[in-house]
């Protein structure tokens, strides 16, 4: 199953905050990228505000596997990753207002 955020049809920062996309994702990955992806669904939040070692202390990984999790969603890298977290995250309190 193809995990790649960049290639759907949805814009991807409303995707990295979708809990139904993060469900999907986390079944059948790798333990490590199960951890992050868990926390990406319950606690976006953080992926848009902590360092990539931050959030590798918070699941127990390297902070090789975050990158690698970027990586694996089709981002360039972690702050390509960050900045979509961001995004998203500013367009809910956009909406709410």
């Amino acid at each position: 199953m193809d995990r790649r955020l960049v290639d759907d049809g949805k814009e991807i920062h409303e995707l990295v905050i979708s809990k139904t996309f993060w469900a999907g994702f986390y079944r059948g990955v790798p333990e490590q990228m199960a951890a992050l992806a868990k926390l990406a669904c319950e606690r976006p939040d953080l992926f848009a505000i902590e360092s990539s070692s931050k959030l590798a202390e918070r699941c127990s990984v390297s902070q090789t596997s975050v990158v690698r999790f970027a990586h694996q969603l089709g981002f360039d890298g972690f702050n390509q990753m960050k900045y979509a977290f961001q995004r998203g995250l500013r367009e809910i309190g956009d909406h709410q207002r």
